[in-house]
């Protein structure tokens, strides 16, 4: 079922919160044991991984807008901060990579995951990872082209560990930081223009976006390292692979290991550059405006609110009035007015907006707001959303829009079909992929191109590159 290090294929994982183990120099990755005097492996749950190597050089990198901006926008609207180039991690990353990092040739990348479903009516998720370049215009960080599916985890259930599906992932990463891959990109260096400038890109992992209210937002990457190790040690000596324990002591580590807060380590510490406190971003849109600003809104709509504060009948109608006049204009990549140098601009404003929230829930707790106002989600904004804009940029520049896009993207395609999505949309994927190379190969015209002419002319059998 495996193929080699640069391939993708139908991968498995074992779900590690199962309480099964499988291999364990797998990860579990694998279910093995003898069978008819032969070593077996058999997959304990399929998923489909295209391959992140494949994924970067079959997609992204045939795609002419990011090979125009994949490393000619690292610094752009210093004023909004949105670059993830500015803030401290990457500062630090330099100096762990001897300055590597910051090469024309690398990039960093955000993977991205969340479950989606496909069908209108029936039960069914599918969980999505994927990957995207920071390295782009801020205004078309969020755009598809942008960013690409690396692996896709079946329904009908959201799986209750990932450490699994992402082991393949973060070899990939490993192997592109150190060795890098061989790709090819146009390039303009003073007066000298090459169109096909062959190098070894190397990519560099500086974030992941989670589901709101994930535990670990709170813990430090030592914390996180100790637990895993922790976990470890526990899942050696229930499985009975640690020499000298007996049946008591397996017993006594299954029962530590099920209530252990976590069952594995976490795979993204076989990075050496990576900190992973600064893995786990806070979910803007979910956390502050979905949760905190939403559960305060409705507290004063409801009159659940202290009376002196909640919303009268003339106030509601008011609003009402007043939001069907109201246009929104984006803000994505707009700098502040007042132009000046990056840490009087943003910093300044994300200090000032993180305590005046922290006013906010001292003045809720002292006004006796309902306790739905105080959740988890005003808890990790008011303790990890200052220090992730200081460590790697401004939220706002995107938001969560960039996953959902890429969930919409998964939706439209696979919810064609009443049955097992999951593969329609990989054969949909590969098949797009194979149609690409093949004009590639033989000057075709797309079928973009065919359609958008009132009248194409097919006898021009040199042009359809039939000849």
């Amino acid at each position: 079922m495996e193929t080699g290090p640069d391939d993708g294929s139908i991968g498995s994982a074992h779900d590690s919160g199962s309480g099964s183990m499988g291999g364990f120099g797998d990860g579990g990755v694998f279910d093995g044991g003898p069978l008819q005097g032969r070593e077996r492996l058999e997959p304990a749950h399929w998923y489909i991984d295209f391959g992140l190597e494949n994924v970067i050089r079959e997609q992204l990198f045939r795609d002419e807008r990011f090979l125009k901006e994949r490393g000619n926008h690292r610094m752009n609207n210093p004023a909004t901060g949105e670059s993830p180039y500015q803030g401290e991690a990457y500062a630090e990353l330099l100096q762990k990579t001897g300055g590597k990092a910051g090469r024309w040739e690398s990039s960093l990348v955000e993977l991205m995951f969340d479950s989606v479903q496909p069908f209108r009516k029936a039960s069914h998720s599918s969980t999505i990872l994927s990957v995207r370049y920071m390295d782009v215009d801020p205004r078309n960080r969020g755009k598809a082209w942008a960013s690409a599916v690396v692996a896709v985890i079946p329904g009908p259930s959201i799986p209750k560990a990932m450490r699994a599906y992402l082991l393949r992932t973060v070899a990939a990463l490993q192997r592109l930081a150190e060795d890098g891959m061989e790709v090819t990109q146009p390039r303009t260096i003073g007066t000298q223009h090459d169109p096909a400038f062959k190098y070894k890109h190397h990519v560099y992992l500086i974030g992941r976006a989670v589901r709101v209210g994930d535990a670990r937002l709170h813990l430090t990457h030592a914390d996180q390292v100790e637990r895993g190790q922790v976990a470890d040690a526990l899942v050696l000596r229930a499985h009975g692979l640690e020499p000298g324990r007996g049946a008591a002591d397996r017993r006594d580590a299954a029962a530590a290991l099920s209530a252990y807060p976590v069952k594995a380590s976490n795979p993204f510490t076989a990075l050496s550059y990576v900190d992973l406190q600064d893995m786990f971003r806070v979910p803007v849109v979910h956390a502050l405006l979905y949760g905190v600003v939403r559960a305060f809104v409705l507290c004063m709509l409801d009159g659940t609110a202290p009376e002196a504060l909640a919303f009268t009948r003339d106030d509601k109608r008011l609003i009402q009035s007043r939001a069907s006049r109201v246009v929104v204009p984006s803000d994505f990549g707009r700098p502040y007015l007042d132009l000046v140098d990056y840490q009087a601009t943003f910093l300044a404003s994300a200090s000032a907006a993180h305590r005046r929230l922290c006013e906010f829930a001292k003045l809720a707790e002292e006004n006796t707001f309902p306790d739905k106002t105080f959740s988890v989600n005003l808890h990790i904004c008011c303790c990890r959303l200052l220090r992730q804009e200081q460590r790697v940029g401004a939220a706002a520049g995107d938001l969560e829009f960039a996953v959902e896009r890429v969930m919409q993207y998964y939706k439209r395609v696979a919810s064609g079909v009443a049955y097992k999505p999951e593969q329609h949309f990989a054969n949909e994927v590969l098949l797009t992929g194979a149609m690409a190379e093949v004009r590639a190969q033989h000057s075709l015209l797309s079928l973009e191109d065919v359609a958008g002419r009132r009248q194409a002319d097919f006898s021009d059998v040199q042009r359809l590159g039939r000849a």
